[in-house]
């Protein structure tokens, strides 16, 4: 009896196969963060920055970070070639940021990220960003405080999709959009900030189809762009201004959105659809130094201006986004889910410039904070 009790035990061991495909740390170099740019003979440059640590006497190693830039026809090549260059294997299971020139993708961007959806070992989680610039110069800032560059970008960008700056995109959730007619998208704008050694968030980059528009909204229209698409991050404040005071801090207004509610109509009865956006936000004002608050007439009034900026405002965006033929907020994809029919008898890239897209945006100030 005391056999076959071990016999099953016994089996299983026969079968195990063991860790045949382990990858050991100290056999690759781990590459943390990338950038693809392009050269003035038509190249694709790779820069990588590679986290070297270096045992010391009391057991505690110390980090020192290496990048390495190769030029080659392609960006698998490029990186066989750095791969020669340093002195063990290259592993990018671990990516955190990767980061694309703006001239490399004002073309076509998804030959560049076609090497990490055929590797099933690449980190698809990886976040993008579009640089303006020199993307090794930005992968090359010695930044104080900051001993890799990689976590720095993450961080960066973690922060901003936190106050509602910039969407949650990756290079997995990218290729939807990539791959999908009826809906583009956008990725973070970075630029190098030389007097500050620092790398600096300047808005979204808009995207038609596959390739990059040269066109981004400011900081201050990316959050609204958002809150238009109803997706807010942690949280959402925003500074107005909304009055002509001498006193200019008390010209301004910041709240912070709590809530949005948004409703899209589309009317496809016309040759060419009408796009109806309402979007009310209830806000908290966090900062208003002329006060009076407690006054109903007073919280009218603020909202009603708040309202006539904010409108105005999508109004512009709007026209931004018609302008680089960027169909940002998926108005394509919902016309193609709701109304199959219409959506195939549209050439959609010639009829969403000229679709008329009305925006209007109310407020509801709920608190004014825990003074009068």
């Amino acid at each position: 009896m005391a056999r076959l009790r071990w016999a099953p035990l016994l089996l299983c061991l026969l079968l195990l196969t063991g860790c045949w495909d382990q990858r050991q740390f100290k056999n690759v170099k781990l590459v943390l963060a990338a950038g693809i740019d392009s050269t003035e003979e038509g190249k694709v440059t790779n820069t990588v920055v590679i986290t070297n640590v270096q045992n010391g006497q009391s057991g505690n190693g110390t980090e020192q970070m290496q990048v390495v830039t190769a030029s080659a026809n392609t960006p698998l090549e490029s990186r066989t070639k750095i791969d020669q260059k340093i002195s063990k294997r290259y592993d990018q299971s671990k990516l955190h940021v990767l980061l694309l020139g703006e001239k490399l993708v004002e073309k076509d961007i998804y030959p560049y990220l076609d090497m990490f959806y055929r590797d099933p070992k690449s980190n698809l989680h990886a976040r993008l960003a579009v640089v303006g610039g020199k993307v090794e110069e930005a992968l090359s800032l010695n930044i104080a405080g900051e001993p890799r560059i990689s976590e720095y970008i993450n961080g960066m960008l973690t922060g901003e999709i936190r106050s509602t700056q910039m969407p949650n995109n990756n290079i997995q959730l990218v290729c939807a959009e990539l791959l999908e007619p009826g809906q583009d998208f956008v990725l973070p704008y970075l630029t190098t900030n030389e007097e500050e050694s620092l790398l600096q968030y300047d808005g979204l980059a808009l995207f038609s189809g596959k390739s990059y528009s040269g066109s981004y909204l400011s900081q201050e229209n990316a959050k609204l762009f958002l809150l238009l698409k109803n997706v807010m991050g942690a949280d959402a404040m925003l500074t107005r201004k909304i009055a002509d005071d001498k006193e200019a801090v008390n010209n301004y207004i910041t709240v912070d959105v709590k809530e949005i509610n948004r409703k899209l109509a589309i009317d496809t009865n016309k040759q060419i659809p009408k796009v109806t956006l309402d979007v009310h936000l209830e806000v908290d004002v966090l900062e208003y130094p002329p006060d009076h608050l407690q006054s109903e007439k007073k919280v009218k009034e603020l909202e009603e201006k708040l309202e006539k900026t904010l409108t105005k405002e999508a109004g512009e965006i709007i026209a931004q986004l018609k302008e680089a033929n960027s169909d940002a907020l998926g108005i394509g994809r919902r016309i193609q889910g709701y109304h199959p029919g219409v959506w195939k008898q549209l050439n959609w890239e010639e009829v969403y410039p000229e679709l008329t897209i009305d925006p209007k945006i109310s407020v509801d100030i709920q608190s004014h904070g825990i003074i009068n």
